[in-house]
């Protein structure tokens, strides 16, 4: 049995990834910076989730409130700093997988959400190769 770090089960995240480098906006410079922002993002959000729900369980009603708090920082954040932007996103999202599923997601699931978006957001960057230039 071989072991994929990609695994297509999951491609959905990797495809996510890669559109949202892309944006509504294509361009050799953008896709670059969206890509980076969107792997540096990802990954500092996840290490943030990793770091405080590995030591703090919340009551369900402080989740909301943090979800809330979480997704007012995404949205004030996302047309100015996309990659401080993520590090609000995706600790909300893990919260909302890890609620969707009835238990907290696993370093292992954290690992594959970062890696899909390595990947994602590298492929979404090097479609900035095959736009003209302005």
């Amino acid at each position: 049995m071989s072991y994929l770090a990609i695994d297509p089960a999951r491609a959905y995240w990797t495809v996510g990834a890669g559109l949202a480098v892309i944006g509504a906006h294509p361009g050799r410079g953008r896709a670059a910076r969206r890509g980076i922002h969107r792997i540096v993002g990802t990954a500092v959000g996840a290490a943030l989730y990793v770091a405080v729900a590995g030591w703090v369980t919340l009551p369900p009603w402080v989740l909301v409130l943090l979800i809330g708090a979480l997704q007012f920082c995404a949205q004030m954040l996302v047309v100015r700093n996309y990659a401080l932007a993520l590090v609000f996103i995706t600790p909300t999202v893990l919260i909302i997988v890890g609620a969707a599923r009835g238990e907290d997601p696993t370093i292992v699931v954290v690992m594959e959400r970062v890696i899909d978006t390595v990947a994602g957001g590298l492929l979404g960057a090097a479609t900035g190769l095959v736009h003209r230039r302005r």
